[in-house]
């Protein structure tokens, strides 16, 4: 095992990943699920409220026990099945974590916020 891996090796290995697996189950909007997303990766998910807001349907849940079988799954998709993940993964993080969908939403929360 490597250990952890940073900066230019990180981003070369999530760009050339068959499927990304996020297997924890706390800190909130994790930072690495949405970039794995957004470069178009199958991202299979540790169901958990947090994680499941980030890739609701463009993503796979699983609970620990289902991870082998929900690896299978995933090598049994054909090309055209994998595609659409990665697209839909990919349109996800642009609808909802793009700087202006954040932006927009800030500003959404702030006019309601100031119309009180």
């Amino acid at each position: 095992m490597p250990g952890a891996i940073y900066g230019a090796g990180y981003r070369e290995l999530g760009s050339n990943c068959f499927a990304y697996i996020h297997a924890t189950e706390v800190g909130g909007t994790h930072p690495a699920l949405i970039e794995a997303m957004g470069r178009g990766a199958v991202a299979l998910y540790r169901n958990t409220p947090e994680n499941a807001e980030v890739a609701g349907e463009a993503g796979i849940p699983f609970e620990p026990e289902e991870l082998t079988a929900k690896i299978e799954l995933l090598l049994a998709m054909s090309e055209e099945q994998l595609a659409d993940w990665r697209q839909r993964a990919m349109d996800r993080v642009r609808e909802r974590y793009s700087w202006d969908a954040v932006t927009d939403a800030y500003e959404k929360l702030l006019m309601g916020m100031a119309a009180l």
